[in-house]
């Protein structure tokens, strides 16, 4: 029978490929010299395929995301990829590391402690400074949680999680035991202000608020949300004369239009709201992208004004918020830039991407300091990995009228998704974004599977990138023209083909990270087998368990399932052909490609167009027995025995 489970892997939001007609790998066509200059791009793509990885996250470098002032004129820093608290001096200089949890990227600070959270772990690891030197003082293992997005330490007792993994936030006791969750798709912030609570659902593209009520260890209020169309990456709360603001930064709120054939729209913006009873009302709506600011992940208060990094570009900016129209000071400063921390004058800046701390002095003048770590990257991979992040792959775009300043990070935080369902530009067709993660070995891409190779899909995102820009996608960049370049390639330039060549090097590499729901386990429970034993005889006809999705022979026969989802989750499950579901409008006469189920829980919303909020809602509609499993009339439902065990099953892939 068809596929029960024809969702997910649908429309990227950089995916050229969705509007433009006809097949459109002709750059493959014998004679045309773009083609001839892409053929060895062609064959190293041919001797990636099939490669097993690693976790990006093992390979990634330092990784540093954020850094907090400290005493006695000294900074901490916190280093995702050793998963370390860093003791760092006024301009950076690190005098101290303490590894504390894997895959470190949250924490809350009270006093001299620090609380910390990652997402390779379950655990609140309390850190303590005493005497001049870093200690672990306690650890607390969060029940019936995975892997920890952010936390918020109560002053009276206990925390508050981000639970990215599940999509919720939850009330921490001394013990680890949790309360109620609240329901936070793609969860990635939680922060407790005075007596409110804030939590940025990424997912849901809505910050919420609540009040916390103090006798009681997880009873909270709903108070009020800001909802917006596209994903909020940063929050950062201040009380005025009493009444709760907020600092947003995130992607325009504005459908994507894609009318001109580019990305219209997805501008980032830095918006100012204010409590008012139980509603937050927009103060001010601020194009930072205009200045250069692309993918704010990080943003301040300081007096009236709002400072704010872009992670995906090279500039920083101040904006002054006195008076009806805000106004906007940028200043030149290294890509990446993402947690940042002032005192006085001077800032130090959480690179990511260079995986370096920036000190910024009075005058803005920048210096990069070292961070040491194991990176096992090639230049190419640290290239690609620039041009996928930042605005180098479309160095002369705009944001005036509809044109927008955007990275593959607008549409793909942190290479996974941003919960929108896009306008495809073709008749009634929508279509969900898709993750970035492990695209190489899953050819063909996008839903109407009309990019053969991943060369060919690269080749595109450079032409759609450029759309209503003055540049040529079939650029030569010279690197002396990006200074901080210099901090990741000692080329002196790179010719079109090369560039290319780089986003494939570093898209082979990006692989998903593992699935915390397979932590620490090597075994099926019963529930979980039965699901297996049920996904064999409903759905793997159509979602393979192929390492390489249009490469049959890589298919792995049902008794080898446990230990490939145990052993690093390398299976795709997923194929190349195209069905017809039942997920109407088609995309393709032919119906959408057959998705890849790997890593569910980072993909939602679910089905082509987005019309399943989570994997049980895509089993209550899947019909038995009939073509249209996914939509249309007839057949039988699943159980909910089957539903069940399908969706234990499904989690861990």
């Amino acid at each position: 029978m068809r596929a029960l489970l024809a969702f997910v892997l649908c429309s990227s939001a950089c995916g050229v490929s969705e509007t433009a007609p006809g097949p459109v790998d002709t750059v493959s066509e014998p004679g045309n010299p773009v083609s001839a200059a892409l053929d060895p791009v062609r064959a190293r793509e041919r001797t990636l395929r099939g490669q097993s990885r690693p976790a990006w996250s093992s390979i990634a470098g330092s990784d540093p995301t954020d850094v907090l002032p400290w005493a006695n004129d000294s900074f901490v820093g916190l280093l995702r990829g050793p998963g370390a608290v860093v003791r760092l001096g006024p301009r950076g200089e690190e005098r101290e590391r303490l590894p504390v949890v894997r895959g470190a990227v949250g924490w809350d600070r009270v006093g001299d402690a620090l609380h910390v959270v990652g997402e390779g772990s379950n655990e609140i690891v309390v850190v303590r400074d005493v005497a001049g030197a870093f200690d672990v003082e306690q650890r607390i293992a969060v029940q019936g949680v995975r892997a920890l997005r952010a936390v918020a330490v109560r002053p009276g007792g206990g925390w508050f999680v981000a639970d990215r993994h599940r999509g919720r936030i939850l009330a921490v006791a001394a013990d680890g035991s949790t309360g109620e969750a609240i329901a936070c798709a793609g969860a990635i912030d939680v922060q407790l202000h005075e007596s409110w609570l804030i939590a940025n659902c990424l997912l849901d593209h809505t910050v919420r608020v609540f009040a916390v009520e103090s006798n009681s260890r997880d009873e909270v209020r709903p108070v009020a949300e800001v909802r917006h169309d596209g994903p909020i990456w940063a929050v950062a709360p201040r009380t005025v004369n009493g009444a709760l603001e907020l600092g947003l930064a995130g992607v325009e709120d504005h459908p994507l239009d894609r009318s001109e054939g580019g990305f219209g729209y997805v501008d980032s913006f830095v918006f100012h709201v204010r409590l008012e009873g139980t509603r937050l009302h927009r103060v001010a709506a601020v194009n930072v992208g205009a200045h250069r600011v692309v993918t704010p992940k990080h943003l301040a208060w300081r007096d009236d004004a709002l400072w704010v990094t872009g992670a995906g570009s090279d500039a920083m900016a101040r904006v002054t918020l006195r008076g009806d129209e805000p106004q906007v000071d940028a200043w030149d400063v290294p890509a990446g830039l993402s947690g940042f921390a002032m005192r006085g004058p001077e800032i130090l800046a959480a690179d990511p991407l260079l995986d370096q701390w920036v000190h910024l002095d009075a005058e803005h003048r920048s210096t990069l300091v070292t961070i040491d770590a194991e990176d096992s990257r090639t230049e190419a991979v640290r290239m690609g990995e620039a041009l996928v992040f930042t605005t180098l792959m479309a160095p002369q775009a705009t944001s005036a009228e509809r044109r927008s300043r955007f990275t593959c990070e607008t549409c793909h935080f942190e290479g996974t998704v941003d919960g929108r369902v896009h306008f495809t530009g073709r008749g009634e067709v929508y279509a969900t974004t898709k993750t970035l993660r492990g695209l190489v070995g899953n050819q063909p891409h996008f839903s109407r599977a009309l990019d053969r190779t991943s060369t060919g899909m690269i080749h595109n995102e450079f032409r759609v990138a450029n759309a209503n820009t003055p540049q040529d996608p079939w650029f030569t960049l010279e690197t002396a023209e990006v200074p901080w370049l210099a901090a990741l390639t000692s080329a002196q330039r790179y010719e079109p083909a090369e560039l290319r060549a780089a986003v494939l090097e570093f898209l082979a590499v990006f692989t998903p990270e593992p699935n915390p729901a397979v932590r620490g386990r090597s075994a099926f429970t019963t529930r979980e087998r039965h699901g297996a034993s049920r996904f064999e005889t409903l759905c793997e006809s159509c979602h393979q368990a192929r390492t390489v999705a249009d490469d049959p022979q890589t298919r792995i026969p049902p008794r080898g399932w446990e230990s490939k989802i145990f052993g690093g989750g390398a299976l795709l499950w997923a194929s190349e052909v195209r069905y017809r579901t039942g997920v109407q409008p088609y995309v393709h006469e032919d119906g959408a490609r057959v998705p890849s189920l790997r890593r569910l829980w980072v993909k939602r919303p679910y089905l082509t167009q987005g019309g399943a909020s989570d994997v049980r809602a895509v089993l209550a509609g899947v019909r038995v027995g009939v073509d249209g499993v996914h939509g249309g009339g007839g057949g039988d439902s699943l159980c909910a025995d089957d539903r069940d065990a399908l969706t234990a099953f499904l989690d861990l892939l």
